[in-house]
């Protein structure tokens, strides 16, 4: 059986995979001395990234000083529900993420586009669907309250 030194050579983490507060990730696996294993997450990652028409919309509602924010700004990572098809977790799930993208940009729903389908939705919106989604964490997982 291999050692741990075989499967993690001295080597140090990039900042990538450093967060603020915390330790790196290669330091949970050193934790107890043996390769700890990060538990998959049973969701899809979706990574939701505004496209000009949401920019357009919202610089139409709020003005001009607008134009400061950019994608990077409203990035946003949701979590969805396992699908046997990948694409299934989008369709049922993309209501709820354009209204909830819009609500990061404007806090007035009657403000809001009437039409909100799934084609406008893939318009306004880049979407990355990631499958394999783990939990570097160590603690529960905290929801905030509805």
């Amino acid at each position: 059986m291999k050692s741990k030194d075989e499967y993690l050579p001295d080597w140090t983490p990039p900042l990538w995979l450093s967060f603020p507060n915390s330790q790196p990730v290669f330091d949970l696996l050193d934790r107890h001395h043996d390769t700890q294993v990060m538990q998959t997450v049973n969701r899809i990652a979706a990574i939701v990234t505004p496209a000009a028409p949401f920019f357009e919309w919202s610089e139409s509602v709020l003005g001009e000083e607008y134009k400061e924010c950019g994608p990077e700004d409203f990035r946003t990572v949701f979590l969805l529900p396992e699908r046997n098809n990948i694409d299934n977790a989008l369709q049922s799930g993309y209501g709820d993420i354009f209204a909830e993208m819009l609500l990061s940009s404007v806090n007035a729903p009657e403000l809001w586009p009437d039409k909100r389908d799934l084609r406008t939705f893939r318009r306004w919106f880049q979407v990355e669907l990631v499958e394999m989604v783990f939990d570097a964490g160590t603690g529960d997982l905290l929801h905030d309250l509805p």
